[in-house]
């Protein structure tokens, strides 16, 4: 698996945050609020995991997988239901937790700048 496809694939999770974040408030989220059910909305944090969870099952999404296939390590890990489950709970926690989480694991960094950030940090 060559890096564009592992990129294809990260796209596809984060459409899918943006998506089950934007549903699961729109159909959950507006009723609880019309009717005046605020009291319950910590459950559209599990109605959203549990969405994220089974679109990656339907659709086989492994984040964990992708990992190693990222580095170059293909046959490493294998994708399977632990990485789903994860992957669905990642996705279920929304688009802004899903960017944060790919820009800090999928981005190679420039360890000149890193150097530098310290430094700048030190000084001050």
């Amino acid at each position: 698996m060559d890096i564009l496809e592992v990129l294809g694939v990260l796209v596809i999770i984060y459409f899918l945050s943006l998506v089950v974040e934007a549903l699961v408030e729109y159909i959950f989220g507006t009723p609880m609020d019309k009717l005046g059910w605020t009291k319950f909305k910590w459950l559209l944090m599990y109605c959203a995991l549990g969405v994220g969870v089974g679109l990656c099952w339907i659709y086989k999404l492994d984040m964990v997988a992708l990992i190693p296939k990222w580095l170059g390590l293909d046959n490493l890990i294998e994708p399977g239901r632990v990485g789903q489950v994860l992957t669905g709970f990642i996705i279920g926690r929304g688009s802004n937790y899903t960017h944060d989480l790919i820009m800090k694991f999928f981005t190679k960094k420039n360890p000149i700048e890193e150097v530098r950030t310290l430094e700048v940090g030190r000084i001050q």
